[in-house]
Order: structure tokens, then C-alpha cells, then sequence
């Protein structure tokens, strides 16, 4: 695994997606730019009907990308049509929020922990 971390949240892009073509485009726009065969989308949604999640996931599949999304609530749109979803079922925002980002921790830490090559300092690293 070599992670290539492109982050769709720079607020000036958001912004001037949204104000230029619309804040439902504001992920989807960044994917189709972006976004190769192969890579990874990872969403995060409470609801999972959030109409700029659900434009992103669609881009990602034209381009052949795998979509991971973390859902909470009943999973929404996003459960569905993500290629892998880990689902927080609780309607509470604080909850699924909380569990979502702790899920990011983990995750960053896996590609941190599999992109190490000397396996001799594993045991020193601090996270």
C-alpha cells in the first residue's frame, strides 16, 4: 500500500465549487478531477443521504474506485451504494460522530502500521 491522501475539504475549493456549480457537486467535482482507478473514497455521513456524499460515491464507481463510507442512523443512500460501509446504528449525531472518528484513528494508524519497512522499531513508535 502506498496512500496517496488527498483531502476534499480545503474550504476555498469548497466554496468556490459550491458557489460556481453547486454545493452538491462539492466532493463529486474533486473526485472526477482527482480521482484514478484503484484509489480509495472514503466518506463520512451521519445520515448517509447527504446529497454531496452520494454524488461522490456515484463519481468514484464511473471511475472504477472502491468507496468506503462510514454511516450512522439507518445508513441512508450511502450504505447501499458505498463498495464498503461500516454502519453505526444509532440516531444520535454525537454517537456516530464520536464512533466515526475513533474508525478514522484506526484506520490511519493500520496504513501507517503497513507502510513501515523496518519492522525493528515497530515497538518504539508513538502514535
Amino acid at each position: 500500500i502506498d496512500p496517496k491522501v488527498v483531502p476534499l475539504l480545503n474550504t476555498p475549493t469548497i466554496t468556490a465549487i459550491g458557489n460556481d456549480i453547486g454545493y452538491e457537486d462539492i466532493f463529486s467535482y474533486q473526485v472526477e478531477k482527482y480521482g484514478t482507478e484503484g484509489d480509495v473514497l472514503m466518506c463520512v455521513s451521519s445520515s448517509g443521504n447527504s446529497e454531496n456524499i452520494i454524488k461522490a460515491i456515484q463519481s468514484a464507481k464511473i471511475k472504477k474506485m472502491i468507496s468506503l463510507s462510514f454511516v450512522g442512523f439507518d445508513g441512508g443512500k450511502a450504505k447501499s451504494l458505498s463498495d464498503h460501509a461500516i454502519h453505526v446504528e444509532s440516531n444520535n449525531y454525537g454517537i456516530c460522530e464520536d464512533a466515526h472518528h475513533a474508525l478514522m484513528h484506526i484506520f490511519a494508524q493500520f496504513l501507517r502500521l503497513k507502510n513501515i519497512n523496518d519492522t525493528n522499531i515497530l515497538g518504539n513508535i508513538k502514535f
